[in-house]
């Protein structure tokens, strides 16, 4: 149960935003408590990217999906420690496939 001022508060900017009350503390709690990042991070964007380049794409949308992909991931906290490739794909002759790999940082 609201306590009545918070109540009379919460009312007064529902009407103001043309919404119900319950709308109002819905859209307050959301804004307070925004959805959190992907709970993989990074690692989670890559392997999205990696889904997507596997999901039909041509060879050159692959080759320039994957070109924009370095680009970020040495603008990221893995810059000189990992980077996607292309390579054939065994089980599909004359595709290529990604491939994720870590960077030799002894070179």
């Amino acid at each position: 149960m609201l306590p009545a001022d918070l109540k009379a508060r919460v009312e007064a900017a529902a009407k103001d935003a043309r919404r119900s009350l319950s709308q109002e503390i819905v859209a307050t709690l959301a804004e307070r408590y925004p959805e959190p990042p992907h709970p993989r991070g990074l690692f989670g964007e890559i392997y999205e990217l990696m889904d997507f380049v596997e999901s039909g794409a041509t060879d050159e949308e692959k080759r320039a999906f994957l070109l924009s992909a370095n680009k970020q991931i040495k603008a990221s906290a893995l810059a000189g420690w990992l980077e996607l490739g292309l390579v054939e794909d065994p089980t599909r002759p004359g595709k290529l496939t990604v491939f994720m790999t870590s960077v030799d940082r002894e070179k």
